[in-house]
């Protein structure tokens, strides 16, 4: 399978350490061989980032058959798959896959799901993530930012390392909905410009807020099973707090070391470790979320909902175990002495 970097030789940006377009004639409408299918996942593998182009009248059917014929992907767990019921914005022939942007049909009314968050640095769990342009306008186009979870751990200081390497991330619904980005905004969650720290929490909460339910801790500092490069791995989003050597932090001192953490490798001004994919129609991005970060950019017809955006996406978690992956922290109580 042929493959070269996300960026063209007579680009004036480097390219990113992570990303490859497939240049191969691959149709994914088509059944793949076993060869094929090897051939694709080790490139996912290795770069965390496949492009492909040029690939017209793809159906859900068509589409979940690819993303789940990967052998380390649960087939029976799509994060689509939230609740018992189909939403609007699903594809009621084929849950699994969401119908993504701003296109209407001929009455005006909305074709997919809109999210308005901006900026907002994230990873769809620890799987696999597909979209798919079915098409998009020309103006303006519409973009994606990836980064390299490896890149930005590798671009810390050392010492900043260290202190990733201490840090356990507690998730919960306390400040979102526990739902898609989109909905969180149309809660009222709004993210700070860099997309690495929640600004304003949302006014309506998640089914789960009072209970706790859904809460769970992850290392900041993962190992990726395969490659075994450590990676930073974390949704500022949906963060609660941080843990560091068993003593929580207080929220406001959460988001202030998880953003400065992450900057390092997901700031838009180095453009070395960020990759901004322009969307055309055909185009196929499909991700290794234990490597790969994204981010949504801010929609640019804010008083025009009548754009013409169709992705489709896909994201499904990885089988487990996955040695030196799955750990789960536990916070333990505050201590006198525990960083605030």
């Amino acid at each position: 399978m042929e493959l070269v970097p996300l960026r063209p030789p007579d680009s004036s940006l480097a390219p990113p350490p992570f990303g490859r377009v497939v240049t191969s004639a691959i149709d994914l409408s088509k059944c793949l061989d076993e060869k094929t299918l090897e051939a694709i996942d080790t490139a996912l593998t290795q770069h965390g980032l496949l492009i492909f182009q040029g690939q017209r009248g793809l159906i859900p059917e068509m589409e979940w058959a690819f993303v789940s014929s990967l052998p380390w992907l649960d087939k029976e767990f799509s994060t689509s798959l939230k609740t018992s019921h189909v939403a609007w914005w699903q594809f009621a022939e084929c849950p699994m896959v969401r119908r993504l942007g701003d296109a209407v049909d001929d009455t005006g009314e909305p074709l997919a799901l809109l999210n308005r968050i901006g900026y907002e640095w994230h990873t769809d769990g620890g799987g696999a993530s597909y979209l798919y342009c079915e098409r998009a306008p020309h103006s303006p186009r519409r973009t994606t930012l990836f980064a390299s979870g490896a890149a930005a751990y590798e671009a810390l200081p050392a010492d900043r390392r260290i202190e990733a390497e201490r840090i356990m991330v507690h998730y919960s619904v306390r400040f979102v909905t526990g739902d898609t980005a989109a909905v969180d905004y149309n809660a009222g969650a709004r993210m700070a410009p860099s997309g690495l720290r929640l600004a304003k929490a949302c006014t309506e909460r998640g089914p789960g807020h009072a209970t706790g339910k859904g809460a769970h801790a992850r290392p900041l500092v993962r190992v990726h099973p395969l490659t075994s490069r450590k990676v930073l791995w974390a949704s500022p989003k949906n963060m609660d707090h941080l843990e560091i050597d068993g003593c929580a932090l207080s929220v406001e001192r959460s988001r202030e070391t998880l953003e400065e953490l992450m900057r390092y490798g997901t700031a838009t001004q180095d453009t070395a470790l960020v990759y901004e994919h322009r969307w055309n129609a055909g185009d196929v991005a499909l991700m290794d979320n234990r490597h790969v970060l994204h981010s949504t950019t801010p929609y640019p017809n804010e008083h025009d909902d009548h754009g013409q955006q169709l992705m489709h996406h896909i994201s499904v978690k990885a089988r487990r175990p996955q040695p030196g992956w799955s750990g789960v922290g536990i916070l333990r109580t505050r201590g006198d002495g525990c960083p605030r």
